[in-house]
Order: structure tokens, then C-alpha cells, then sequence
């Protein structure tokens, strides 16, 4: 993994990493925060409205030592991977958008 022309940005061979931003990238991951079978394992309830997902995104962001970056694969955002702050065991977190599952990308990104 190389850092990318932002000093806070990171590619790999397939995937662009960008720093999280709530309010530019709420709307195009509430795709995934929408979905039952995405949300099955997160930390929030399923989520219906994009407010709700920038909410929940600037939450995430607002944790001590938090740090999480949008998955973009072909300039499409696709998913979130990051530590999450304010934890007990610190770790690695992330979430997939359904259509892009079974190619490996959460293990490209980590």
C-alpha cells in the first residue's frame, strides 16, 4: 500500500482509501447502512434515512484514536475500514457495501 497524492489518502492496486468525511460521503454509503444483511454485524441498528448515516459516521469519527477511511474501487465509493476510537480492545473495523462482496477488497484495504 503506497500513500496517494493526498498525504491522508492510501491506494492499493485495485482501491483508492479517503479520509472519512460524514457530510461527502454519507449519501453514497447509506447503501450499505441501509442493508439488512450489511448491518448484520456493525455496531449501529439498520439505518433508513441518510441523516441517520451521517450521524452515525460523524459519531464514529468523534471517538478518541478514531481513524476510518471510504473504500473507492473504479472511483466508486464501496466501503469504510478504520480503527474505531473510544474502544475497550482497539481494532480493526470495516463495512462492504453488498456488491462489491467475495472479491477480497476488505483484505486489500486493511
Amino acid at each position: 500500500m503506497t500513500t496517494g497524492r493526498d498525504p491522508l489518502e492510501l491506494t492499493t492496486a485495485r482501491l483508492l482509501l479517503a479520509p472519512l468525511d460524514p457530510d461527502r460521503d454519507a449519501e453514497a454509503l447509506h447503501m450499505a447502512f441501509s442493508d439488512a444483511d450489511v448491518m448484520r454485524w456493525w455496531n449501529t441498528p439498520l439505518r433508513v434515512e441518510v441523516a441517520d448515516t451521517r450521524r452515525d459516521l460523524v459519531d464514529t469519527l468523534d471517538g478518541e484514536g478514531a481513524h476510518m477511511w471510504v473504500v473507492h474501487e473504479a472511483g466508486q465509493p464501496v466501503g469504510l475500514v478504520g480503527l474505531l476510537g473510544d474502544v475497550a480492545v482497539p481494532g480493526l473495523s470495516w463495512l462492504l457495501c453488498r456488491q462489491a462482496w467475495g472479491r477480497g477488497l476488505m483484505a486489500e484495504a486493511a
